[in-house]
């Protein structure tokens, strides 16, 4: 995995592309690492050693995605409640009137 994040994050992300296009395609149980490698553009040798296993690979998929998704929503929550925060003061500033 380490050889992996030392790539250049336009390599990481053409490999990730594909990995995430396949695995989307045919699924867990009918992709290779094979059909990854040939979507990617690399060898299925690459393939191997920058993750070990495809299950090594797809878990690092999950927990990529699950990270993306949880730092945006987090993000709008922040918003939503900087909004909040910035009403409740309006209004109480209003209410001192």
């Amino acid at each position: 995995m380490e050889n992996f994040l030392n790539l250049p994050m336009e390599k990481q992300n053409l490999i990730i592309d594909a990995a995430l296009k396949t695995f989307a395609m045919h699924g867990y149980k009918k992709t290779s690492i094979s059909d990854i490698a040939s979507t990617a553009g690399i060898s299925k040798a690459m393939v191997f050693h920058y993750f070990g296993t495809k299950k090594e690979l797809y878990l690092y998929l999950v927990n990529t995605c699950v990270d993306s998704i949880s730092t945006e929503v987090v993000e709008k929550l922040m918003t939503v409640l900087q909004i909040y925060l910035i009403g409740f003061c309006i209004q109480a500033s209003l209410s001192l009137l």
